[in-house]
């Protein structure tokens, strides 16, 4: 999240710790949730508190990835705030090798102020790619070949297409079954009846090819994604963003919504 939000406002409660918050430039959205049941244990518990008050935790996260990069996967984190007037987060790293070094590290809370931002949604079907590291590689070589990649989606292919300005370079790396067409039970009466009647918009939209273009910026700055779980799943409407799914481990999952270049110019989050 560090290559998007400078800060990030978390939202602590029972129900765990929750993030909805936009990048600066209004471009992508990240909405996380963690949930307290997947974690051994969470409390949260505070005197200071009136019941169902949630507590807002405003870290930087620079400083935080900082303190989080030499981390192994194996290794246990315990995260304190010893009250709610604390100004800092403690950090224990647990080696899993019994007896080894504990690290305590510490990072600056920031009061800050968290904005209610509405999800987008109306989203039809996923396309899954069970191999998310095949999302990151697939970044890192198109960065190297052009500005721009083009997103085509459809029932059951995300495509992504990357050419330098030239024309001289070009790559397509497609997700799913790009020939795979199952034909709807709508469309085999349209075409027994010779009815020239229109489906309903959702139809409409999920048979047709939907394309949006990027900036390929856009893309490195969240592809790390790739390493919070082992698959990715991708959302696609004509008029919403690009939608990313990935689970964190077994606390939780993580949305991205992604802005097409036409879309920054004519709508906020």
């Amino acid at each position: 999240m560090s290559g998007c939000l400078k800060v990030g406002c978390f939202i602590l409660s029972d129900k765990g710790i929750s993030l909805c918050q936009a990048d600066g430039t209004e471009q992508t959205l990240i909405n996380l949730m963690l949930d307290s049941e997947n974690f051994s244990p969470f409390i949260f518990k505070s005197n200071k508190l009136k019941q169902d008050t949630p507590f807002y935790l405003g870290l930087n996260l620079t400083h935080l990835h900082k303190m989080l990069k030499n981390v192994k996967k194996k290794d246990s984190l315990k995260l304190i705030i010893r009250n709610v007037d604390s100004n800092e987060l403690e950090i224990e790293t647990i080696p899993v090798k019994e007896g080894g070094k504990i690290t305590t590290s510490f990072v600056k809370i920031l009061r800050q102020q968290c904005l209610d931002i509405e999800v987008p949604t109306g989203y039809g079907k996923p396309i899954k790619l069970d191999q998310a590291n095949d999302f990151q590689k697939m970044i890192k070589d198109m960065q190297n070949i052009g500005p721009k990649i083009k997103m085509v989606a459809g029932e059951h292919f995300i495509r992504f297409e990357c050419d330098s300005d030239c024309g001289v370079l070009k790559r397509h790396v497609t997700f799913g079954n790009q020939n795979l067409r199952i034909e709807s039970s709508d469309e085999r009466d349209s075409s027994d009846s010779n009815s020239d009647s229109d489906s309903d918009s959702e139809d409409c939209y999920s048979k047709k090819e939907i394309v949006h273009e990027f900036l390929i910026d856009q893309f490195t700055r969240i592809a790390k994604i790739a390493s919070l779980g082992t698959s990715i799943k991708f959302f696609t409407h004509p008029d919403l963003p690009l939608k990313i799914v990935s689970s964190i481990g077994t606390l939780g999952y993580i949305q991205l919504f992604i802005k097409s270049q036409d879309q920054i110019r004519d709508t906020d989050f």
